[in-house]
């Protein structure tokens, strides 16, 4: 099993989950990022990388659900 990502997490591009979250569900104290929660700018954010630019989280677990998302 994959392991659950939080707010403040970094992905593997280098951008940190950031907003919304699941604020009533907490993993180590911080809330638990959901499907659509946005991302950081990752470091190649620009004109040859623009989804880098203004991106959010995508297919999480098909199983667990966070505030029914």
């Amino acid at each position: 099993m994959p392991p659950a990502v939080r707010i403040g997490d970094p992905n593997i591009a280098g951008g940190l989950a950031v907003a919304p979250g699941a604020m009533s569900v907490l993993i180590n104290g911080r809330p638990a990022c959901v499907t659509g929660t946005m991302v950081t700018p990752h470091p190649c954010c620009g004109p040859k990388c623009p989804q880098c630019c203004v991106a959010m989280t995508t297919l999480g677990s098909l199983t667990v659900l966070a505030e029914g998302k």
